[in-house]
Order: C-alpha cells, then sequence, then structure tokens
C-alpha cells in the first residue's frame, strides 16, 4: 500500500512539474518515466458534478465545434490542461483510449503547455496530421462528456429497484376513489344550486301583485260590441271664458282707426298759405 501510494504522489507531482522545470523533456521521455507495470492503479471515471465543475455547458460548446472543424483549435487550448491532467490521472476511465502518439500530443499540449510549432518538431510529424491526431482526442473527449450525461439522466429516471422500494412504502393509498370523489363534488354543487333556489323562493313577492279580483279583471278584459275598450273619463274640464287677447286688442286700437278732422284742416291751411 505504501509504494502504491508513493506511485500516486509522483505521478500527482510530475504532472504538476511538467509545466514548469520539466518542461524541456521530450513527451516521449515523459510517457516512460510515468509507465509503470509494476504497481497498477485503479482507473476511474469522473462523476457528472466533477465533470460539471470542470466544463460547463459553453466549454461544451467549443469543444464541439472544433470537433466539427468548425473553429481553429486556439479556441479550446485554454481546456486542454484539465483535460490532460484528468487522463493522466487516470480518471477518464478504461473507454478513454488514445494512441501513443495522441497520448505524447496531449502530454505536450496539456501539461507542458508547449506550442504545435514545437510539437512538431519534437515528433517530427506535419501540422496537419498532428493537428488531425490532436482532434481525434477532442472527439473522444466529447463522446466521454455525453455517456456520463446519459449515466446520470439513466439513474435519475430509472432508479435500482431497492431505491424504487422505498419509495413504493412510502406511497399511501387515496382515501377514496376518483369515482366517488367526483361523486362527492356533484352533490355538493346540486345542494348548493338547490339552496339558491330556496332563497329565491322565500323572496317577499308582495309588492309585485297584481291588484283586482278575478272578477273585476274579467269584466275589464270583456270588449263591447263595437270592439273598442273605451275608459271612462274621470274628470271633466270646465270650461272658462278667456277674454282674448286679439279682442281685447282691437277694442284698445279702435280709437286708432279714426281719422282726426282737425289736425287734417291745420295742416292744409299751412300749405295754401306757403303757395
Amino acid at each position: 500500500m505504501k509504494k502504491n501510494f508513493r506511485t500516486k504522489n509522483f505521478r500527482r507531482r510530475f504532472i504538476s512539474l511538467l509545466g514548469f522545470q520539466f518542461k524541456v523533456f521530450l513527451p516521449s521521455l515523459c510517457l516512460s518515466l510515468m509507465k509503470q507495470d509494476i504497481y497498477p492503479e485503479k482507473i476511474k471515471k469522473i462523476s457528472k458534478e466533477e465533470s460539471d465543475t470542470l466544463f460547463n455547458s459553453y466549454d461544451f460548446k467549443r469543444l464541439e465545434m472544433y470537433a466539427q472543424n468548425l473553429v481553429d483549435y486556439h479556441l479550446v487550448i485554454d481546456l486542454v490542461p484539465d483535460i490532460a491532467r484528468l487522463y493522466y490521472s487516470n480518471k477518464l476511465g478504461e473507454e478513454f483510449n488514445v494512441s501513443l502518439v495522441q497520448s505524447a500530443i496531449l502530454l505536450g499540449v496539456g501539461l507542458q503547455k508547449k506550442s504545435v510549432e514545437e510539437l512538431e518538431k519534437e515528433l517530427q510529424l506535419p501540422p496537419n496530421q498532428l493537428l488531425a491526431m490532436f482532434n481525434k482526442v477532442i472527439k473522444k473527449f466529447i463522446s466521454l462528456l455525453e455517456e456520463i450525461q446519459i449515466s446520470q439522466i439513466d439513474k435519475m429516471l430509472f432508479k435500482p429497484d431497492s431505491e424504487m422500494k422505498k419509495d413504493q412504502d412510502k406511497m399511501q393509498p387515496l382515501k377514496q376513489s376518483l369515482e366517488e370523489e367526483l361523486k362527492e363534488a356533484s352533490d355538493k354543487v346540486i345542494e348548493q344550486e338547490l339552496e339558491r333556489k330556496k332563497q329565491l323562493l322565500d323572496v317577499d313577492l308582495k309588492q309585485y301583485e297584481i291588484k283586482g279580483s278575478e272578477k273585476e279583471w274579467t269584466d275589464a278584459l270583456k270588449l263591447p260590441v263595437s270592439g273598442y275598450v273605451t275608459v271612462k273619463r274621470m274628470n271633466e274640464k270646465k270650461s272658462v271664458d278667456v277674454e282674448s287677447h286679439f279682442e281685447i286688442s282691437n277694442n284698445k286700437n279702435d280709437n286708432f282707426d279714426k281719422p282726426d278732422r282737425k289736425k287734417d284742416e291745420i295742416v292744409w291751411s299751412k300749405i295754401n298759405l306757403l303757395i
């Protein structure tokens, strides 16, 4: 156990120092130093919570765009160190298998943080081939993240039998069936409607009562021989003699109709003198 612990501790510290003093080492030398079969380590797979802490939805979108050759590798270069650290810490599972050259590229770019031009010289690969192999590594990592997300959804939707049994034990049957509940609600509505009608019938309707006996209404509705209904006049208007306005005015203006002879004679005498 102590030797295994020392091996893990050496790997952890060596991975951290690859970005500093050990940056001058060739990727092939670094791989040979980390490779040991005497004390094999357990390979685990990161959980959904761990992947979410390292990579958000925007990071995942960037990786997808690079895998589809929609963007340049510079857009995802900041995510490569986390991917390389997970891989060399044995946290990407046994399904994440890469070739020796791909692991060297992942180590050089992600842990030693070397440029593509530097790796071209050290690995003696043309740039297009190097980037093509790097793209394949990113595609495998995307597939791994998708698999982790799908397994998490399966756990949420399809629980183990033991957990389902616990949930079933918590479930209690309903006190009444659906039909009984609907019938109870229907009876309640009918009862409320009857109560409302009863309140309407209890209203005092005497204020709307039409006066008169049946005989009076029968006599009133009988048509006379002429076929017309006549209404007897209760009060006759008294005739009032009012002096006509025109008659008064005529009487007052009687004096104006008579000519004044004296005034006419005086006027004519003045006219004769002037002539």
